[in-house]
């Protein structure tokens, strides 16, 4: 059973439809960088309680 549902506010990419496409790059290297302290802070906990994370558009991790 599920006691717990962690919901990341980012799951798409428009680049420029929301800001100028620098300030996109910009907030999504942030997003990446946090996501990635999350996996570092969590990879002691039991698998099931480990954050994930897939990074749905491959130029930003270019």
């Amino acid at each position: 059973m599920v006691n717990e549902l962690w919901l990341i506010h980012h799951s798409h990419t428009d680049i420029g439809f929301t800001q100028p496409q620098r300030i996109v790059f910009e907030l999504h290297n942030q997003f990446i960088d946090q996501a990635l302290d999350l996996i570092d802070q969590t990879a002691d906990l039991p698998d099931d309680a480990c954050f994930r994370w897939t990074c749905g558009s491959a130029g930003l991790v270019w």
